[in-house]
């Protein structure tokens, strides 16, 4: 729709908290450890925590991860899909 308003910004832990009616679906987080525009190792720590089904893979990488070790995080993405694939449904 032209001329229509973003919503505002959401923080990680609110779009990933699933009582709020977000997505309670499984996440990748791989985490660049080595970050230097925020405290990478906390960040981590903290999108582990958030609920169950996220799952954190910490890399030797600075910020953008994907460009500084593109074959790591796409064995990582192809390691987590193929797990997530073989998971039964959950049950209901």
């Amino acid at each position: 729709m032209s001329g229509g308003k973003l919503p505002p910004p959401s923080s990680a832990n609110e779009l990933l908290d699933a009582s709020l009616g977000n997505y309670g679906g499984p996440v990748l987080v791989v985490q660049g450890v080595l970050d230097p525009l925020n405290d990478a190792e906390l960040r981590a720590e903290q999108f582990g925590n958030v609920r169950e089904g996220v799952e954190v893979v910490r890399v030797q990488a600075g910020h953008c991860v994907m460009d500084e070790r593109p074959g790591v995080v796409a064995d990582e993405l192809g390691r987590w899909i193929e797990e997530e694939v073989e998971k039964p449904p959950p049950m209901e």
